[in-house]
């Protein structure tokens, strides 16, 4: 039941954002990517990061307060899911997939949220400081850590913690891939896919996500993910499913010129190299 209001709502955004009213539309992404993304999901998300990690830190029985951060980061993932997949706006998918994937985060935005308005980004913050991560990068903008978020799903994927973590985190990441909201270029910033090298094979370098999937079934496959049959069953179609939407991107952007492979040589060795085949 819930699910399905939160079906119909988000259904009604879509709505909203249809409309091609600029003004409106810049204002409601801005709005939702504050209020709702980082002041609420991505500041519940990293709160029970925290709570993991002190659980990690000093091992008992599962307390309320594991179970509370197992379920909070489950609705992040779920919710973010939904969004990616019912809202067709392309740029409100886009900047929440730079909020999720990039590899930066700005250290201000915490669990205790961000003021409504900045200097220098006037009523935008958000919109104009992932901008900037998306179009110049880790130097653009001051006061940056580590992105916990993107950190948090390659550990979830990888089959670090449960197989329900596993198939929601691959789930998310399908969603976005296959939205396309986001071109290659942007994806190679954010590095979910390698750098753009296909004319020479000196560089063997891979995606981490792909890395991930590799090590999760490699675990899955040997039995040592600690999961029962039935969801080990579900966990590898899901993630073997994400493998693949990625595969398909790493392959048009990395190793050949826009789906023509040039050099077969080349694209032998990165196929060698990869480590999900």
């Amino acid at each position: 039941k819930e699910l399905q209001e939160l079906q119909y709502w988000l259904g009604f955004i879509d709505d909203l954002l249809s409309c091609d009213v600029r003004a409106w539309n810049v204002r409601l992404v801005e709005w939702l990517l504050r209020e709702v993304f980082v002041k609420k999901v991505c500041a519940s998300w990293i709160r029970s990061l925290d709570a993991t990690t002190r659980h990690d830190a000093a091992p008992t029985a599962k307390t309320a307060e594991l179970l509370k951060a197992q379920a909070e980061r489950r609705v992040a993932l779920i919710f973010c899911s939904q969004f990616c997949g019912l809202v067709e706006y392309r740029p409100a998918v886009r900047l929440l997939s730079v909020l999720l994937l990039s590899d930066i985060y700005p250290q201000g935005w915490t669990a205790e949220g961000l003021p409504d308005t900045d200097g220098e980004a006037g009523d935008f913050p958000v919109t104009s400081t992932l901008n900037a991560i998306v179009s110049a990068g880790e130097g653009a903008i001051p006061d940056l850590t580590p992105n916990r978020l993107r950190e948090s799903l390659l550990s979830m994927l990888s089959g670090t913690l449960s197989s329900d973590e596993v198939i929601l985190s691959s789930q998310l990441l399908s969603v976005i891939l296959e939205s396309e909201s986001i071109d290659d270029a942007a994806l190679e910033l954010l590095k979910v896919l390698p750098p753009s090298n296909h004319l020479s094979s000196s560089s063997s370098s891979t995606s981490p996500y792909e890395d991930a999937c590799a090590t999760f079934l490699a675990k899955a496959i040997g039995g040592s993910c600690g999961c029962s049959p039935e969801t080990r069953n579900s966990a590898i179609e899901s993630v073997s499913s994400f493998g693949l939407v990625l595969l398909e991107r790493i392959i048009r952007h990395s190793w050949t010129e826009l789906g023509t492979c040039l050099e077969h040589q080349s694209f032998i060795f990165y196929f060698n190299s990869s480590t999900f085949f």
